[in-house]
C-alpha cells in the first residue's frame, strides 16, 4: 500500500526513531536512586506506568510522562469554555489564539508536573521499593532525606522529562504518525505485552491442585482461553471505537434530498472523548494516595484510610475512579466536539439537519445526540478502564496481566490513528504524483506546440 510512497515512508521512520529514542530513555532510571524489588503491579503505580509511556518500570526520566500536560490541556480547555473571557477569545481567534492556548497549557502542565513528581517519588519510595542515595554515593533512609538541593534536583530530572516527552510527541504529531502523545503512551503499553503474556502464563500455570501430569497442558489450555478473551476485547473495543453515530446534513438551496444514501452526514463516535477521561481520572485518583504516603509519618492514619478507601484496590476508590471517568466523558466531548461552534458554522455554510431549525434548536439536537451516545459510550469506557482491578478483587489476578483496563484502550486507539495516518498520506501522495504527472503532460504538450510554432514561423 506504502510502496513508492516517500512521504509515508519518512513518516514511519520518523515515528520509529522518536518511539526508539523514548523507549531508550525509558529504561535508564534516574541517577540516585536504586531499585529494589520494584514491582508494578498495584492499581496506581500501573496507571502511572501507563500514563508515562512505561517509564515508571524502572523509575526513569520519562516516569510522569505526559499526564500533567493532559491535566491541564482539559483545565484550559474548560476554562476557554465561556468560563474565563480571556481565554474563550483566544479560543475564537484563530492560528494565533490557539498558539496562545497552547503556550498557557504548557505553562499550567509545570505545577503539575512538579506536583505528579512528587506523588510518583512518594509512591515507588513505600514499602522500600526503590533506595536513594546522596551525591556522595551513601545511602539514605528515603526521599525526604536526601539534602533540599538533591531532592530538588530529583523533581527537575523528573519535570524535565515530561517536557523532553512532550517536544518527542510534537515531533511525531508533525513530522510522523497519528497523534505523539497517543502514540508514545501506545509504545511503552505495546512493549510490555511479551512480558505481561510471560507473567500471565506463569500466574496460570502456578495452581498446585493440578495433578503433576497434567499440569502442562491445563496451563496452555487456560492460557489459550485467557488469549481468547484478551483478543475478543480487543475486537470490542475496535468496534466501539470505530462506531459512529451519522447525522444527516443538507445544504440551503439544495432542494429536499428524500433518499438518505444521497445525503451528507455528520459522525459521532460512540465515545468522542477519546481516552481523555480515562487519563484525566487516573491523574486525580493518584494525588490522594501520594498525599497518605506524604503524610503517613506525621499523620499515621492519613495513608490506612486511603489506601482503605480512595486507592483503586477498594470498592469505593474504584467506584470514584468510575464515576470519575463517566463524568469527564459527558464533560469532555462537549469541549472536544465544541457544538456551539459547529453550530454556527451550519449557519454560515448554510447547511442544516432535515427537520430541525438553524439556530438554537440545532444546537439543541446536537447536544440531545452526543448525551445520548454517551449514556452508552462513558460506561463503556469506564468499565473498560476497571475491569482489571475488578478481576483482581475477584480473582486474584494481577492488575498489569489481567484482561481490559486502559492500556488495551490506548493500545486500540494509537493503533488506529497510525492506520488513518498511513491511509491518509498514502492518499495525499497518489494525488500528489497525478498532479505532477498531469504538470509533466502538460508541460510537454506545450513544449510541443512551441516547437510547431517555431518550425511554422521557420518556413
Amino acid at each position: 500500500m506504502v510502496r513508492g510512497n516517500r512521504d509515508t515512508w519518512v513518516a514511519i521512520f520518523s515515528t520509529l526513531f522518536i518511539l526508539f529514542i523514548f523507549q531508550l530513555g525509558s529504561h535508564v532510571t534516574v541517577p540516585g536512586i536504586t531499585l529494589n524489588n520494584f514491582k508494578n503491579e498495584g492499581g496506581l503505580s500501573q496507571l502511572l506506568n501507563l500514563l508515562g509511556g512505561g517509564g515508571l518500570k524502572k523509575v526513569s526520566l520519562f516516569s510522569v510522562g505526559i499526564s500533567p500536560y493532559i491535566t491541564a490541556q482539559i483545565i484550559i480547555h474548560m476554562m476557554s469554555n465561556d468560563i474565563v473571557r480571556h481565554l474563550a477569545e483566544l479560543r475564537k481567534g484563530g492560528e494565533r489564539g490557539r498558539y496562545k492556548m497552547e503556550l498557557y497549557t504548557r505553562l499550567l502542565a509545570f505545577p503539575f508536573a512538579v506536583m505528579t513528581s512528587l506523588g510518583t517519588i512518594t509512591l515507588v519510595s513505600a514499602g522500600n521499593a526503590v533506595k536513594f542515595k546522596n551525591f556522595a554515593g551513601s545511602e539514605v533512609a528515603g526521599f525526604w532525606s536526601l539534602p533540599a538541593g538533591e531532592r530538588t534536583l530529583l523533581v527537575i530530572l523528573f519535570v524535565s522529562g515530561t517536557y523532553i516527552s512532550l517536544f518527542l510527541a510534537d515531533i511525531i504529531s508533525k513530522r510522523g504518525l497519528g497523534n505523539g502523545i497517543t502514540i508514545l503512551m501506545m509504545s511503552g503499553i505495546a512493549s510490555s505485552l511479551p512480558d505481561t503474556f510471560t507473567q500471565a502464563y506463569k500466574y496460570l500455570s502456578s495452581d498446585n491442585t493440578v495433578i503433576p501430569e497434567h499440569k502442562e497442558f491445563i496451563a496452555i489450555f487456560k492460557f489459550v482461553i485467557y488469549l481468547f478473551f484478551y483478543f475478543l476485547i480487543l475486537l470490542l473495543i475496535v468496534f466501539i471505537n470505530g462506531s459512529t453515530r451519522k447525522i444527516p446534513i443538507q445544504q440551503t438551496g439544495q432542494g429536499l434530498i428524500f433518499d438518505r444514501k444521497k445525503l451528507s452526514y455528520l459522525p459521532i463516535k460512540l465515545m468522542p472523548a477519546g481516552i481523555t477521561p480515562v487519563v484525566f481520572a487516573g491523574s486525580l485518583m493518584v494525588f490522594p494516595s501520594a498525599l497518605g504516603e506524604l503524610l503517613k509519618n506525621k499523620y499515621p492514619s492519613v495513608s490506612p484510610f486511603v489506601k482503605s478507601y480512595l486507592s483503586l484496590g477498594s470498592p469505593l476508590g474504584l467506584a470514584i475512579y468510575f464515576w470519575l471517568i463517566i463524568f469527564f466523558s459527558f464533560v469532555y466531548s462537549h469541549i472536544q466536539l465544541n457544538l456551539e461552534e459547529m453550530t454556527r458554522n451550519f449557519g454560515k455554510s448554510g447547511r442544516f439537519i432535515p427537520g430541525i431549525r438553524s439556530g438554537q434548536h440545532t444546537y439543541n439536537h446536537l447536544k440531545s445526540v452526543v448525551n445520548r451516545i454517551n449514556c452508552f459510550g462513558a460506561p463503556f469506557l469506564a468499565f473498560v478502564a476497571v475491569l482489571p482491578n475488578l478481576m483482581n478483587m475477584f480473582t486474584g489476578m494481577p492488575g498489569n496481566m489481567a484482561l481490559g483496563g486502559t492500556g488495551i484502550i490506548i493500545l486500540v486507539s494509537g493503533s488506529i490513528q497510525v492506520l488513518d495516518s498511513i491511509k491518509s498520506n498514502t492518499i495525499a501522495s497518489r494525488y500528489k504524483s497525478k498532479n505532477v504527472i498531469l504538470g509533466t503532460q502538460i508541460k510537454q504538450n506545450l513544449d510541443a506546440n512551441l516547437a510547431e510554432e517555431k518550425q511554422f514561423y521557420l518556413w
